[in-house]
């Protein structure tokens, strides 16, 4: 009968190992399956050895339907566990797991029924059972489960490394052999040969399992509870030899001094009485303690257990008054005190109170600065009944104080506490007085810390406001910079439209006297007038650069995107200023480009004002007989005009400067006019060509070498139009155009 416990044995190992590792994290599915493989493992033995020692052949039948029924959920559930192991979350296709646990739903319903196995017939000394017409499918659903299981887990032990693969190679091994010999010995024995003396060694497969399992967690970790299942399983060593070296020692001692003798059985009973007595002595211990503290001792609390609520409170909190109501309200609950107060005291100054916490002491108001001197002039604890008649015992009955406690660091002096009675009506015992003059330095401290951080806190406060108030009148500053700016948009507006008028009647008035009309001029006077002529013009141009900036600038400018055919707008630039070119003795043409450009999205008086102006620009900068030549191109969704001259060029460090405001590049001047420009037109160009959405650039090799203009346009997309079209603000305007 060693079977009995060796099975007894191996299932309460199993459901303890099941217990520990699901109760280390009760929501890992891995956990969860573990706990179920092993409690179905011990149903599985349990019914086993019934089957075996069972002496009624009436119920054997019975036993046997039993394990088969537990051998199909753990062939299932030990499938499951190696499916998710090591993870925590149930993952497994939905499509295979619903099939499959019908299937061993049909199987464990089906094991219990004659269709299984019919009955049971004898054979010598032994009984075997007769298989049915399910035993097939009984037996493809537990070989495939643990086939399956077993070939998982030879992936995973070939796919890890590390730690994970040597615990899965003894939970491999320690599995397979549970296995393999359960289904040798208690179903291909029984069921070909009709061997059924080997399933009574049943549980020394499950120990082989445990072993394997149990070695993989204390050496290797397994499902992480190695450091809780060892200290468990030494504790209950110890506990265990305890328990029999006592009962031990008491039956010697009963047989030698009484001549009582004892069986076996009376043996192991007392053995499991002094376990189960020691086991629920400590439970016992602290209910009665709970009980007895509350019936007798009201008054009564841990000292321990006191400071270190107040230090969990102390080290968790930083704000003064969170600190000290909570502090305070452990206090007086703890030592049943009526009433109290916590004052602390102002920087270098203990006749001030900066903060105070009063907790039910109606008397906080009668605390003066001469009150507050007296508190301060002790920097050890003042009980009243222990203090002698004079004038602190004096002012300690008015205030109905009971006892001081100073808060003191270092000799400086931060507050004070102060309370009352108990509520008992008993006077302060050693113990409490013990417990404040250990708590009084930790919370003076704690005091400090909150003062300091309070400090802290007002700078941060006031700097807030201060950045707060600069911010606010950098707001307000930027605002009138703002206004300043618009009222300088306007005035520049106004001034250049009231300048434009008559300096057009004075350009008129000299070109017609230098025309004659006002009859014959002197050489010296006409050359006075040219001067004079070009001097306006020029000074026409620059007041319609300063509108149209300003116009551009103020937001007042509307582009009115549409469908532009640029190659034909390129086309009638050109035949514009053909006559200017013609008279500088510059040949100007539009260069075909090689395939059909598609239209592009543009404003054609904005885009035409830029070709003006680059165009222009080309002229005045190359020498006569020189060329000037518009080119096309696209790239990618966009169409990239060039304007290519072979003048003057421009040295290449100066090119970031072109399109600045004001821009004039020293050694600049043009080859053909002898007045200088504005500066103004790239930078007009610029900013058209940006609200097109669009880039403008310049390139040339040097001086002498010419310069390569370009410019980008978006091709034609009707989404675009109004996304990029903008009405401009207040009264809408256009551009002043310039001229060659």
């Amino acid at each position: 009968m060693f079977i009995l416990p060796i099975t007894i044995v191996a299932i309460f190992c199993n459901v303890i190992l099941g217990l520990f590792v699901f109760l280390r994290n009760t929501k890992s599915a891995t956990n969860i399956l573990f706990l179920l493989l092993n409690i179905s493992i011990s149903f599985w033995a349990f019914c086993n050895f019934f089957s075996v020692y069972n002496p009624s052949p009436l119920t054997l039948l019975i036993w046997i339907r039993l394990v088969m029924f537990f051998a199909v959920l753990l062939s299932s559930f030990f499938l499951l566990f190696i499916q998710v192991f090591p993870k925590d979350k149930f993952v497994v296709r939905k499509s295979l797991l619903w099939p499959y646990l019908l299937l061993v739903a049909f199987s464990a319903i089906t094991s219990l029924s004659p269709y299984l196995f019919t009955s049971i017939q004898k054979s010598g000394s032994s009984y075997i059972p007769v298989p049915g017409l399910l035993m097939p499918v009984f037996a493809f659903t537990v070989i495939i489960s643990i086939g399956l299981g077993i070939f998982q887990l030879v992936r995973k032990y070939r796919a890890a490394s590390g730690v994970l693969k040597n615990q899965l190679i003894f939970i491999l091994t320690g599995t397979v052999l549970m296995f393999l010999l359960t289904l040798l010995t208690n179903f291909f024995f029984v069921i070909f040969l009709q061997e059924v003396s080997f399933i009574q060694f049943a549980p020394l497969y499950m120990l082989i399992f445990i072993v394997f399992t149990f070695y993989a967690i204390i050496r290797h970790k397994f499902l992480d509870i190695s450091m809780i299942l060892t200290r468990s399983v030494v504790y209950t060593l110890i506990l265990a030899l305890m328990s029999l070296a006592f009962v031990f020692i008491f039956f010697i001692s009963s047989a030698r001094l009484l001549g009582v003798k004892f069986t076996i059985k009376e043996l192991i009973f007392d053995e499991i009485i002094v376990l189960l007595s020691i086991l629920i002595f400590n439970p016992a211990r602290r209910v009665f303690e709970s009980l007895t503290v509350r019936v007798f001792f009201k008054g009564f609390y841990d000292p321990q257990r006191f400071l270190e609520s107040l230090s969990s409170v102390m080290g968790s909190t930083i704000e003064l008054n969170i600190l000290t109501k909570k502090t305070f309200s452990i206090i007086l609950s703890t030592l049943q005190i009526d009433s109290g107060s916590l004052l602390v005291f102002k920087k270098d100054d203990v006749r001030s109170i900066a903060y105070i916490e009063a907790d039910g002491f109606t008397n906080a108001n009668k605390i003066t600065r001469d009150v507050l001197d007296v508190f301060a002039s002790r920097d050890s604890l003042i009980n009243f009944d222990e203090e002698a008649e004079g004038p602190t015992k004096i002012l300690m009955r008015d205030l109905q104080i009971s006892l001081i406690v100073p808060l003191v660091i270092q000799q400086k002096k931060i507050g004070v506490m102060v309370f009352t009675n108990k509520s008992s009506g008993a006077t302060y015992t050693t113990k409490d007085l013990n417990v404040l003059q250990i708590l009084a330095p930790a919370l003076a401290v704690a005091i400090e810390n909150s003062l300091e951080y309070e400090e802290i806190k007002r700078f941060n406060i006031t700097l807030r406001e201060e950045i707060t108030k600069a911010t606010k009148e950098l707001q307000d500053a930027n605002e009138r910079l703002k206004q300043v700016d618009k009222m300088k948009d306007e005035f520049v507006s106004l001034a250049s439209h009231e300048l434009r008028t008559p300096m057009t009647a004075i350009k008129s008035y000299i070109w017609m006297a230098l025309d004659g009309r006002g009859g014959e001029l002197s050489e010296k006077l006409k050359y006075y007038l040219t001067r004079s002529y070009m001097s306006t013009n020029r000074l026409i141009n620059l007041v319609n650069d300063m509108l149209n900036i300003s116009r551009i600038e103020s937001g007042r400018l509307t582009v009115t995107m549409k469908s532009l055919d640029i190659l034909k707008l390129c086309q009638e630039v050109m035949d514009e200023v053909k006559p200017k070119a013609d008279e500088l003795g510059v040949s100007v043409s539009v260069t075909p480009p090689a395939v059909p450009l598609p239209q592009v999205l543009a404003d054609s008086d904005k885009i035409k004002e830029v070709l003006i102006n680059l165009v222009g620009n080309s002229m005045k900068f190359t020498q006569k007989g020189g060329f000037v030549k518009v080119e096309l191109v696209q790239k990618d969704k966009m169409v990239e005009v060039r304007v290519i001259d072979n003048g003057n060029g421009i040295d290449p460090t100066d090119i970031p400067k072109l399109f600045q405001k004001f821009a004039m590049l020293e050694g600049s001047y043009t080859a053909n006019q002898p007045i200088q420009g504005t500066g103004l037109g790239l930078y007009i160009c610029k900013s058209l060509i940006e609200l097109h959405q669009g880039t403008i650039n310049a390139f040339s090799e040097g001086h002498g070498k010419g310069a390569t203009f370009t410019f980008t346009l978006k091709v034609f997309d009707q989404a675009d139009v109004e996304k990029y079209s903008k009405v401009g603000n207040g009264s809408a305007v256009g551009l002043v155009h310039s001229q060659v």
